[in-house]
């Protein structure tokens, strides 16, 4: 068995299409799966496959390594009422500004995250309010942050924070934090 590099989860979840019944075995420290193809045993840590250039595996595991990785969230402020160009360009400040902050603190983090195409989806909170919560929330749970401050030149005032960037982090700290948040 090799490391195949991704990051211990339940196969079943992340993978419901399998046609044939699914064999997934617990045992104490380690969890054997056989899903036609695909035989792994995945410990706390860690996932072990047989072949891991097998061009099946191969192509499982870098779907998987997709489905399981960590993603971002930019939280837009409802209160401000900008439009979507607006929106838009405040999340691209965000995201960039996120970018430019996990380069010079976490940089191990930041590659896991480019090498997944750097996931992100975009949802809304109330208010400044709301927004400070999320930040304190995330940032608790040691989840990166970014905050835009608007320069003021167009449709809100200078200062003014409109998108709250959160992440990149696991799906599950992540939804943590924002899974009662309305999308875009």
């Amino acid at each position: 068995m090799r490391r195949s590099g991704v990051q211990a989860q339940d196969l079943r979840v992340v993978e419901p299409e399998l046609s044939n019944p699914s064999a997934i075995l617990r045992r104490e420290r380690a969890i054997v799966v056989n899903l036609e193809h695909i035989k792994a045993i995945i410990t706390a840590n860690e996932v072990l496959v047989p072949n891991p250039k097998d061009p099946f595996m191969v192509s499982f595991v870098r779907d998987l390594e997709f489905k399981l990785s960590d993603f971002g969230v930019l939280v837009v402020r409802q209160d401000l009422k900008m439009g979507a160009g607006k929106i838009a360009s405040q999340c691209a400040h965000a995201a960039t500004g996120m970018y430019s902050e996990l380069m010079q603190s976490q940089r191990a983090l930041l590659r896991q995250w480019e090498l997944c195409g750097q996931p992100k989806i975009v949802v809304t909170c109330k208010n400044q309010q709301e927004m400070n919560k999320l930040k304190e929330a995330a940032e608790n749970i040691g989840l990166p942050t970014f905050v835009v401050a608007d320069a003021g030149r167009t449709q809100v005032s200078a200062g003014s924070k409109t998108v709250l960037a959160i992440g990149p982090g696991s799906k599950a700290s992540v939804d943590s934090i924002t899974r009662k948040l309305r999308l875009l």
